[in-house]
């Protein structure tokens, strides 16, 4: 089983490329769990400066929606595990001193929108989509989401909901 998240150090810049496309790179616990402790690596390493999160093969990151992904409900500590992990994820993003950019291109729903929304910036190619499906029908998208609606600025929350329900194409996108 290859490693579900490759690290590549380039000069003073972290490639972390997550590395599941047989699940089209969907975040269990070993991915969650690498690219936790990765980050948390890059912030104690004096010789990096930035991070870059970014996918081979254009799926960056959907929400965990295959069952191998998820823990097992009938364990509620399994459960809260998984929970824990995921809150601490998308927090790591925000604790760190170093830019953590998201390099996207095709699709980044549901998980995958919200890790790339958790980074400072991102760069995102034509093909780039991003959105919550989830939301449509009553399911809170993922953590970053509320968090992100309420700091934004440029625009109301209601919108900010109605944004992440549907699928924002950076090929439909206009120029500032």
């Amino acid at each position: 089983m290859p490693e579900p998240l490759l690290i590549d150090d380039r000069a003073a810049v972290r490639i972390l490329t997550m590395n599941r496309p047989e699940k089209l790179n969907a975040l269990n616990q070993a991915l969650s769990q690498a690219l936790y402790d990765a980050l948390v690596a890059a912030e104690r390493d004096p010789a990096i400066a930035a991070v870059v999160l970014t996918v081979p093969d254009g799926r960056f990151a959907p929400a965990p929606t295959f069952p191998s992904s998820r823990p097992d409900p009938e364990d509620p500590r399994a459960v809260a595990a998984r929970a824990d992990l995921t809150v601490n994820l998308h927090l790591a993003f925000s604790k760190l001193s170093k830019p953590v950019l998201a390099a996207v291109r095709g699709y980044a729903m549901g998980g995958g929108c919200g890790l790339a929304l958790a980074c400072d910036l991102v760069i995102a190619g034509t093909s780039a989509t991003f959105g919550y499906p989830e939301i449509k029908r009553g399911i809170v998208g993922a953590v970053v989401v509320p968090t992100w609606c309420v700091r934004s600025a440029a625009r109301p929350r209601s919108s900010c909901w109605r944004w992440a329900s549907r699928s924002a194409s950076t090929a439909r996108s206009r120029s500032a």
